[in-house]
């Protein structure tokens, strides 16, 4: 987990829109200006293929961070998804696979 004496991957930055969960590292990052991606819209079927997705094309960017101590996944799932919602966008799918 996250402590005060972690830095962020050398040429990171939080994301203009949605911003990081307090406390936590970027531990890597990476902006595509055009990229294709397979977008999740339904969850995994038993032989691990993706139930429903949609091709999209566009800039993607991908920001990993590491977590502060003490924060559990689901406290950070539900604040990211909070500020998702605040920032205007609408969630097309949401889920776990067992």
């Amino acid at each position: 987990m996250g402590s005060a004496n972690e830095k962020d991957v050398e040429g990171s930055k939080d994301h203009p829109l949605i911003s990081r969960y307090a406390g936590s590292v970027i531990t890597y990052y990476e902006v595509m200006e055009f990229y294709e991606y397979i977008l999740p819209l339904g969850k995994l079927n038993n032989d691990r293929e993706l139930t429903n997705s949609k091709k999209v094309t566009g800039k993607v960017t991908r920001i990993q961070h590491k977590a502060p101590k003490g924060r559990s996944t689901l406290e950070i799932f539900h604040n990211y998804k909070t500020a998702i919602k605040d920032a205007g966008f609408e969630i097309l799918f949401s889920g776990t696979q067992k």
